[in-house]
């Protein structure tokens, strides 16, 4: 008799609890598991495909200066470097920099991208709206997306690997791990992204004590720095002895560019001024002059310095010039045009005032946290 009445509990409390889970469903019903798939049509792997073309353009090599696979509006912030405006000069450094550093093989501490292995991504897909026209400025929806990738270079002068006989560590590739934030607008274009080398200042450090192991070197990492030094300001001023010439049609403006005063357009002016009436691209008087600028005047800078007045920020930009001369010419000159000054603070980098579109959802409740 106790076993049934312990059986006949059992079953009474079973039936509540399965009564209380099917109350509690119909009043709470529980949300929905996202799909990749929404009703504006976008795909998590569309998504990834806008993603990867970029990088795909990049391995194409290819020396543009407007794609379409960028917004006219586009805004751009490279950590190692700094942020840039309009969609010529996002262009450039996404894409034509290495087309140009493969096609001429002058000396860089840069690399040429060969292939890359996605090794994170993550996609936030907006809901259904009308779509905008392919030649809008302002789209009517963004889709964001997150990654990370392993890209694998090659050194055009052999610099990161070995060049002399006797280097039994000869290596022409490196590996960089790059992380990105991407914007892209309702036609597919990217509308804005935060770039970061992750890890730079490590492979910097490493790279150049392994170089200095090399033989010629004798292991002294200031020698290393010493013939780079000497090298890059040979290849940057042979660059502005070829093409930053006093002959040219162009009004030599710098729209383009982020960075307040403009600098690169006043050089110019600066220059005409100096030189008569007819306005030019030179910042130097001669070859020797700008070698011994870049050699004695500049420092060769820190790994974090690429976008500063360094050499290795006027390195940055002196593949370029052969493309728009007008507009390059200064960020290789004694001024560092509007690219290669000391002007760029901490402040200036962190800002988030420079992006057009929020990276934030506007239905999230952000708010500031801790504080006094």
């Amino acid at each position: 008799m106790g076993r049934n009445t312990l059986s006949i509990f059992a079953v009474i409390i079973l039936s509540t609890i399965a009564l209380t889970f099917y109350l509690l469903s119909a009043l709470y019903p529980p949300l929905p598991i996202p799909t990749t798939t929404t009703s504006s049509g976008i795909t998590l792997s569309s998504l990834y495909a806008l993603q990867t073309r970029i990088f795909d353009q990049t391995l194409a090599l290819r020396p543009i200066v407007n794609s379409t696979l960028l917004s006219p509006t586009i805004r751009g912030r490279v950590d190692i470097t700094r942020t840039f405006t309009g969609i010529e000069l996002n262009t450039e450094y996404l894409f034509s920099l290495f087309a140009q550093l493969s096609r001429t093989r002058s000396f860089t501490l840069l690399g040429i991208p060969t292939s890359y292995t996605v090794t994170h991504f993550a996609g936030w897909i907006p809901p259904s709206t009308s779509p905008s026209p392919s030649n809008s400025s302002t789209p009517s929806s963004s889709a964001i997306a997150s990654s990370a990738i392993l890209m694998n270079f090659t050194s055009p002068t052999h610099f990161w690997s070995g060049d002399d006989a006797n280097d039994d560590e000869a290596n022409d590739t490196f590996t960089l791990e790059i992380h990105a934030w991407t914007l892209f607008d309702a036609a597919g274009r990217v509308q804005q992204y935060d770039a970061t080398f992750r890890h730079w200042p490590a492979f910097i450090a490493s790279t150049l004590s392994r170089v200095a192991r090399r033989p010629r070197f004798a292991g002294n990492v200031s020698a290393v720095v010493a013939h780079a030094t000497a090298e890059l300001a040979a290849t940057i001023c042979a660059e502005h002895e070829a093409h930053c010439t006093t002959d040219i049609s162009t009004t030599g403006e710098d729209e383009g560019h982020d960075g307040g005063s403009g600098s690169g357009g006043s050089n110019n002016e600066t220059n005409s001024n100096r030189n008569g009436s007819r306005r030019n691209n030179r910042q130097y008087s001669s070859e020797e002059e700008c070698v011994r600028f870049l050699t004695r005047e500049v420092r060769f800078g820190a790994s974090h310095e690429m976008g500063l007045d360094t050499l290795l920020c006027r390195m940055v930009h002196s593949p370029m010039v052969a493309l728009r001369p007008e507009v390059h010419c200064p960020h290789v000159g004694p001024t560092g045009g509007d690219m290669c000054t000391d002007a760029l603070d901490y402040g200036e980098r962190i800002d988030q005032g420079f992006w057009m579109e929020p990276w934030m959802l506007e239905e999230l409740d952000v708010v500031e946290r801790g504080g006094g």
